[in-house]
Order: C-alpha cells, then structure tokens, then sequence
C-alpha cells in the first residue's frame, strides 16, 4: 500500500503536494510558447547569407554552444519570420537526429531565428524552472514517454503533438529550483573535469610529441638516436582464427579479436581490460608483452592501428591480428607508432579497396628513429604513463559523478527524496 504522501499519476508515484501536468499547463500566456522553426520555402538556402541575423539549429543544442554556426538571414527576411525569433532564457529542443537534447539559450547571443530542426518553448517562470525542465528531459520519465508516443516507438523525430502530450511531475517552483540547483551544479562539475581531462589530452598529445621524436630529451640522456627497420628489432607472426559465436561468452580463454585493437583498448592495455572469452582450442596464445597490430578494417583510421600487450598472462590472439615480439621496450614503440606521422605512413601502406590490409611484409621495411638505450625508451614511456594514469583517474572520476547523477535525478525528479 502506498503511503498518502503519495499518489498516483501518469508518470508514477509522486507525492501528493506535487501536480502531473501537461507541458501546456506550464507555458507563458502569449502567442508562440511553443514554436517550431520555420519551414520549407521560408528558409530556402538562397535566403541565407554571411552576415545579419543568424539561423540557430541542432548543432547549438548539441553541443551546447550558442556561438557556432555561420547560417545567417538579412533583417527583411528576419522580419517575416520573427515569430521563431530567439530570445535569452528560451527552451530549445532538438527534433531530429539526436532529438530530445535541449539547451536553455544564455544571455550572450545573437539575434536570430531557430530553424525546422527546433522547437521552441517558453516557460512560465511562475510555473517552471527551465533547468529543472531540461533534467527531466534527461531521465526516463520523459524519455520512455517520447519512446510510446513516437510511430512505431522508434525516436526517429519529434513533433509539437508530442511535446504537448508529455506530463511532468511538478512540484512548488520553490522545489524546482533546489532540486534544479543540486543537478546542475553536478553538470558544471562534470563540465570543469572534461575540460580539464582535454587539457591533459593536450599536454599528452604534446608531451608525445616532444618526446618520441627525440626533440626534447629527459634528463640523463645524450646519446644519439639510431635509426632502425622493425623488421630487424621485432619477429612477425599472425595471430589465428576466433570464431564469432565463441567470441562473447562470458567464461574461457580471454581472447583479443582483431576488432578489439581498435575499439577496446587504448594504445597500452592490460590483461584485466580483456572482455571476450574463447573455448576453441589450437589457438594461437600469447604470455608475455608483445605489440599487436590490426591487420585489416574498411575504415583506415583503424588499420595497422598498434596495441602494446604488456601482461603476463596468457591469452589468445585472433586472425588478422599481427603479433610482434621484441626486446625493444613495448610501450614505447606502441606509443611511437601510433602518433599522428607514423599512422599515416602505415596507412598509406596497406592495401585493399573496401577492406584495407597490412602484413607483416609492410613492416618489415618499415625504418623508425628511436633511442638506442632502452632505459631512455622505458622512461619516456613512464612520462608518458604518467599522463595517461591522470587522465584515466579523471574519467573515472566523471564516470562516477554521472553515476551519482543518475542516482540522484532517479531520487529527487521522482519526489522520493525532497530538498525542503
């Protein structure tokens, strides 16, 4: 039985001294609350210019930045269509696409239009908090309301019919403001760690840079780099053939397909970070570090792309992996080989036209400049780890955050946790 602080509503148990109301309910009362941007004929390319007053669509909401886009009108052509006009504090919504991301337009603009690909909503301060609006878009109980309302329930487009069919569970604006203010200083945390994440990102990519071509040098270090063919430093094999229905079981021998090089790991993985298992036997196995090397993929961003395996333990390899064993340091070279020259270089080497190859031919030749003591590789890897250690204790440090977000938004947009 529930309790009479709660009731009953279209979205669920909320409690009692909330309302389930239509977003209608919660509008300014004046003409174009809601408006979708104009369509067809109206915003005809040939109507677009350089400068002016500028057309605002998806991309803003997406990536929620109000000063992107280089779409604009002349003031003639904003005059006709000045019902679509954007406005500080305006809700836009995403229609197509990605649709559902909404964005709450800040104060510093330009003045503009959206265009058919948005919807735009303006709330009735006294009756809602845009922000606290913008979260419930965000979780399931909007969500899985948009997913019955659309044809078919597939999320191929929204519409203003659907829109104005949502409910929300909406507490005193009060209530909506704390509730909006705890989530949303979540998101500027979430923000500031991205940020901070690509700025590692950066250095990492400058530190790589500086240090694996030799231009600085680490303390200690003096002695002239050499240069070398791989086929003279590493021993090539290949890897052997992992069926795909015994790839994803959940129990075996860990395994890495060659798919795996690309998608699962970065350019250093270690045995704990295998998630496909195998119980074929003859497998070609693995127990000690060694670079592996995709051996094919239609997408040449990801061909001849380096992991360095630096585990001890044993584990299978999948057909079209390219397996080389060496005394060089691993990390190092797996570093190395996959900076920006060197994956050009190697991608201008394979061959094939919907599905490109390389082999362990293609690296036979291959010439890299690296030092010829290994304790100078192995310390420029560690520089390098360090980095990487960062910016992997600050993913997860976001991922964690989100997850506390979730939790959270699950608590208080429901009512079962208030902040009175």
């Amino acid at each position: 039985m529930v309790e009479e602080r709660y009731k009953q509503s279209e979205v669920g148990f909320i409690p009692s001294d909330w309302n389930c109301l239509p977003i209608t309910d919660l509008l300014r009362n004046q003409a174009g609350s809601i408006k979708i941007g104009p369509f067809g004929s109206q915003l005809h390319k040939k109507y677009l210019t350089t400068r002016g007053y500028k057309v605002y669509g998806q991309s803003n909401v997406y990536q929620k930045d109000i000063s992107i886009g280089d779409r604009y009108i002349s003031e003639d052509r904003f005059k006709l269509l000045q019902t679509c006009e954007v406005k500080e504090g305006d809700f836009l919504i995403s229609m197509m696409g990605t649709i559902g991301k909404c964005y709450i337009v800040p104060g510093d603009f330009l003045p503009g239009i959206i265009d058919s690909h948005l919807i735009r909503i303006r709330f009735d301060s006294s009756k809602a908090n845009s922000e606290y609006i913008l979260h419930l878009f965000q979780s399931p109980i909007i969500i899985s309301q948009v997913e019955k309302l659309s044809v078919g329930g597939i999320m191929e487009g929204l519409s203003s019919k659907i829109i104005k069919n949502l409910c929300f569970p909406i507490p005193e604006v009060s209530e909506q403001n704390k509730i909006a203010k705890v989530l949303s200083d979540l998101d500027i945390l979430i923000k500031n760690l991205e940020k901070l994440i690509a700025k590692k990102c950066a250095i990492k990519t400058a530190v790589m840079q500086q240090l694996l071509t030799g231009k600085t040098r680490l303390p200690g270090f003096t002695e002239k780099w050499v240069t070398k063919r791989l086929g003279d430093i590493c021993t090539f094999s290949k890897g052997g053939g992992l069926s795909k229905k015994n790839i994803n079981i959940s129990c075996g021998i860990p395994a890495i397909p060659y798919t795996s090089i690309f998608t699962d790991f970065d350019e250093i993985f270690m045995y704990d970070q295998v998630n496909k298992f195998t119980k074929e036997k003859n497998l070609v196995t693995i127990d000690s570090p060694h670079l592996l090397i995709a051996g094919s993929s239609n997408m040449l961003e990801n061909v001849g792309k380096v992991s360095g395996y630096i585990s001890k333990n044993k584990i299978a390899i999948g057909g079209d992996v390219i397996i080389a064993s060496t005394d060089e340091d691993i990390p190092f070279l797996s570093f190395l080989l996959n900076t920006e020259v060197h994956r050009r270089k190697i991608v201008d080497l394979s061959q094939g036209s919907t599905i490109r190859h390389v082999y362990p031919s293609t690296f036979n030749e291959y010439a890299i400049n690296i030092p010829n003591e290994r304790k100078e590789q192995r310390s420029i890897s560690q520089v390098i780890f360090e980095v990487m250690n960062e910016i992997k204790s600050l993913d997860n440090e976001v991922r964690k955050i989100k997850m506390i977000k979730n939790g959270m938004m699950q608590e208080l947009l429901t009512g079962r946790t208030r902040l009175i």
